[in-house]
This record gives C-alpha cells, structure tokens and sequence, in this order.
C-alpha cells in the first residue's frame, strides 16, 4: 500500500499471466462503527452508524498491458474488500494491471492533533499522533506522506492557522526522520527557517533539530 498526494491509498496489483488469480482480498483497518457500502456506480461507501462519510474506495479498474479495460468489480464482506479481475477467458495482453484506491479521512493516518499552549515555549502548537497508517508512511512512504497528511491537517484545522515555518517544521520531522515515534509538535510562533536542513547532524541532542 502507499499513500498518494491527494490523501488515497493505492495497492497496485500486477496479474502477470493467465494463471494469476481472479479474486484479489483487501482487508481495511476500520474503526468499529464504520461499514463499507456499496453504491450503484461500483464504488463502496466508508460510513459510521449515523451515516457520516469516512471515506470511500473508488470503482475498480483494471486495464491490459495495451491499456484495454479490463472487466472488473467489488464484493464486500464485513472489513474485507474483494477485487474480482475476470482475465480468464478473454483476450487480454499480460501483465494486467489492478489499482483499488481508497480515499481515507483524516482520522486513518492519525489517531488525533490538538492545539495548545506550550508554557515551556511561551508559544501554541499543534501537537499530532500519528496512526499505525501514518507511522508506516512516515518510514515507508515519506515523500508522500509529506504531501498527503499536510494536506489533511490542513482540512481538519482550517488551512490559514499553518504557516511557513509550521510546514518546514513538518518537513522536518517527516523526512528528517528524526520525530518521536508516532508524534511530534508544530509550534506556531516559532520564526521561518527555509535551510532547516543544514541542521541535520549538526544539533545535538538530535530530537531538538526540528526545534529552532
């Protein structure tokens, strides 16, 4: 699985001969009250018992490798998403291609992020704890998840409480590699620094380099 600039998660599946299987099982790590729906367009519906939107997993698609569609479709059963690929039987052109993306809400790539007021800084920040999606993207997925979870804390917080040095601060963390496991702070006060990465390895302890 990766995440992608717009917040979706891909899991790109490759059926490289006529051999391969048709039914491909996606399991989603959801929270207790949300039900994948089906709806009538081939795309399923992430919803909590009040009906809220969670997110949503785009219709399937699977194409050849002459970029012919490939007929395809969804079953649902409980948290488990089934892709159906029917390569067998028809003429179709190896490799073929499979990509199911579900669209996440922010809840999937972090467990929660709250304002205050650090007394130690004299300054507010955002503090975040990252979910097990978001731990795994931040090791895995880096360059992705640098644009994909900025972009969702954007939403979730209204886009013009963010400012420059609260994204260097994010950049930091995310690709310097350096954040607490599952969390860090985006102090809101603290002064723009375009060249954060010169201080990689020359601040020491090296937890303080994102905090300048």
């Amino acid at each position: 699985m990766q995440t992608l600039t717009d917040g979706s998660i891909r899991a790109l599946t490759v059926l490289n001969n006529r051999h391969a299987p048709v039914r491909y099982d996606y399991r989603l790590e959801l929270t207790a009250d949300t039900t994948p729906i089906q709806t009538g367009d081939g795309s399923i519906s992430l919803r909590d018992r009040n009906g809220t939107s969670k997110g949503w997993i785009a219709p399937a698609w699977a194409v050849d490798a002459n970029g012919a569609p490939v007929k395809t479709h969804y079953e649902v059963n409980g948290n488990v998403i089934a892709q159906i690929v029917e390569h067998t039987g028809q003429h179709v052109a190896y490799p073929v291609i499979a990509d199911p993306r579900v669209y996440y809400a922010w809840w999937q790539l972090f467990n929660w992020s709250e304002w205050h007021w650090n007394s130690a800084y004299g300054m507010n920040q955002l503090s975040i704890e990252l979910s097990i999606w978001g731990r795994h993207d931040l090791v895995f997925n880096a360059g992705q998840f640098l644009t994909s979870g900025w972009n969702l804390l954007k939403e979730k917080h209204s886009w013009w409480m963010f400012t420059d040095s609260m994204r260097q601060q994010w950049e930091c963390h995310v690709l310097g590699g350096i954040a607490e496991p599952g969390t860090f702070d985006l102090e809101y006060e603290r002064r723009s620094v375009p060249d954060w990465r010169s201080r990689i390895g020359r601040v020491w302890p090296p937890q303080d380099t994102c905090n300048w």
